[in-house]
C-alpha cells in the first residue's frame, strides 16, 4: 500500500455563536455538535498532520469577544488549526480570537510536500462570496511557485452554480475566473475544498476535483430545481479525511458522527 503524502481532516459551518447556552428553534446546540466532531476527529486511529476548518466558524458574531467560546472549543482538536472566514464570520475578529495575522486574511503553508493554499472569499454582511483581482492574483503567484508540488485549494463558497437556486444566490461570484486560473496553471491541483452548503458534493471539472464538506452542526440537501432551502433531517454532524497521495490525486473520505437523541 501507497502512503499518503499528506492527511488532514476537513470540517466546516461550526457557527458557534458567541454564547455557548444559545440554542436555535429546531437546531441541536451547535457547541454539542462541535464537541461530538472535535471528539470523532481526537479518536481517529490514524494520523492526520491538520485540521483545515472553511468558514462560518461562528454565526453572526456582534463584537470581538464573541468568538471567545468559539475558540475554547476548537482548541480541544488535537491537531494543527487552520482556519477561514465563512459569509457568518467577521474575518478580523475571528483571526484576532486564535492568534493568526488579520490582515490580508489569506494565506499558503506548506505540509508534508503539500502546499495548501486557504482562500478568503468573506464580503461583509451578505451571503454570496468574492475573491477579487487582488487575491486571484497572489494566487496565481503561489501556484506558480509549485511546478512539482501538489496543490490543495480551500475557501468558503462554491465556486460554481448547484442548479439549486435558492443556494446557488450564495454562490462565489468570479468562481468562473478561479477555475480559469487553477486550469491554466502549470501546478498540479489536487483538490478544491470548500464549505457554506452544508453537504458533501463532489465534482470534476476540466480534471479539478471540487469537493465540499458536512456541516459540524446541521445539514441542508440540494437538488436540481430546489427553490427553497431543505434541512436534511437523516444526516448528522461530521467532517471528511483528504488523503493526497504521491502522484497528487485526492482520496476524500466521508465521516459521520452519531448523536445523542
Amino acid at each position: 500500500m501507497t502512503d499518503s503524502l499528506l492527511t488532514f481532516v476537513h470540517m466546516s459551518d461550526t457557527h458557534l455563536p458567541a454564547d455557548s447556552q444559545t440554542t436555535f428553534d429546531g437546531f441541536r446546540n451547535a457547541f454539542t455538535t462541535t464537541a461530538a466532531v472535535v471528539d470523532a476527529i481526537n479518536a481517529l486511529e490514524f494520523q492526520i498532520q491538520f485540521v483545515l476548518h472553511t468558514g462560518d466558524v461562528g454565526n453572526d458574531p456582534s463584537d470581538a469577544l464573541s468568538y471567545a467560546q468559539a475558540q475554547e472549543a476548537l482548541s480541544a482538536i488535537r491537531a494543527p488549526l487552520h482556519l477561514i472566514p465563512g459569509n457568518h464570520d467577521v474575518p478580523e475578529w475571528m483571526y484576532s480570537a486564535f492568534g493568526r495575522p488579520i490582515a490580508p486574511g489569506y494565506f499558503a503553508t506548506v505540509a508534508n510536500g503539500v502546499r495548501v493554499v486557504c482562500l478568503n472569499s468573506n464580503v461583509r454582511n451578505v451571503g454570496h462570496g468574492t475573491l477579487g483581482p487582488e487575491q486571484l492574483a497572489w494566487l496565481g503567484e503561489q501556484l506558480a511557485m509549485t511546478p512539482d508540488m501538489p496543490v490543495v485549494v480551500a475557501l468558503h463558497h462554491h465556486p460554481f452554480p448547484l442548479g439549486a437556486p435558492v443556494m446557488d444566490s450564495l454562490v462565489l461570484s468570479d468562481g468562473e475566473a478561479l477555475h480559469i486560473l487553477l486550469k491554466n496553471s502549470t501546478a498540479h491541483i489536487s483538490c478544491v475544498l470548500f464549505g457554506h452548503i452544508h453537504e458533501t458534493v463532489v465534482y470534476v471539472r476540466d480534471g479539478i476535483t471540487y469537493a465540499s464538506v458536512q456541516s459540524a452542526w446541521y445539514q441542508l440537501q440540494t437538488w436540481p430545481g430546489l427553490g427553497e432551502f431543505y434541512r436534511d433531517p437523516v444526516q448528522t454532524a461530521g467532517f471528511n479525511v483528504v488523503s493526497i497521495m504521491p502522484d497528487g490525486m485526492a482520496i476524500i473520505r466521508v465521516f459521520r458522527v452519531p448523536l445523542e437523541p
